[in-house]
């Protein structure tokens, strides 16, 4: 069982076994148990999200700092970084000249993405992104450097959020959803009713097929 379809050509070419017919594809489930009613977006700030272990090896926390500083104009935007690690020193040093940059230390992330209106992330790899999809569910929009080919499963790039293919295009991004009020709330909803792909439901269904066939076996 792997958790996105961009996996199974990598697992064929390892393990040299063919066909790939007892390969099946389920998706991790979301986070929280709730898909949030479009009507959150009425309650949002102006706050983008990042949450993240603070561990620039792993997640690239800079990246998404220097493209925020290299905006000139937030529109009254600022940047909460929810999350601790290794490298919170050097961050915050990285990002002292800027007064709209917030380190909000480790805490649970639901009432963050509850409150925020576009969530960041820039991570060399990831094996899926839960964070994606918590910001899904919650009306967040997700700018999410395109790194992982798994990516494309959770984000329907420019309808549901974004997948920039490089730094300039991640600030063009940002720059873009920080301006227009009417295409993020449109993606936000979009955001939301995609969610429903990575629900219990949905997620549990695929499991319960699958142990049927292995039980008939």
């Amino acid at each position: 069982v792997v958790m996105s379809s961009a996996y199974v050509n990598v697992l064929e070419a390892i393990t040299k076994v063919t066909p790939m017919d007892k390969m099946r594809v389920i998706t991790n489930m979301l986070t929280f148990p709730e898909i949030a009613d479009k009507s959150i977006l009425d309650r949002k700030e102006k706050m983008v999200l990042i949450v993240s272990r603070l561990d620039e090896n792993q997640k690239r926390i800079s990246l998404m700092i220097k493209a925020w500083m290299s905006i000139k104009e937030h529109h009254g935007y600022k940047l909460h970084i929810v999350g601790t690690g290794k490298d919170g020193e050097y961050l915050e040093k990285l990002a002292s000249s800027s007064k709209d940059i917030i380190f909000e230390g480790a805490q649970s992330p639901l009432s963050w993405y509850q409150s925020a209106r576009i969530f960041l992330m820039a991570s060399p790899r990831e094996g899926w992104g839960l964070t994606l999809t918590e910001s899904l569910q919650n009306g967040v929009v997700p700018i999410a450097l395109k790194t992982s080919k798994v990516f494309a499963d959770i984000i329907d790039d420019g309808v549901t959020g974004f997948l920039p293919k490089n730094k300039k295009e991640f600030r063009e991004k940002l720059l873009l959803l920080l301006k227009d009020n009417e295409l993020r709330n449109k993606m936000a909803v979009a955001g939301l009713n995609s969610a429903n792909r990575f629900s219990s439901s949905v997620v549990g269904d695929r499991w319960e097929i699958m142990l049927n066939e292995l039980l008939n076996t």
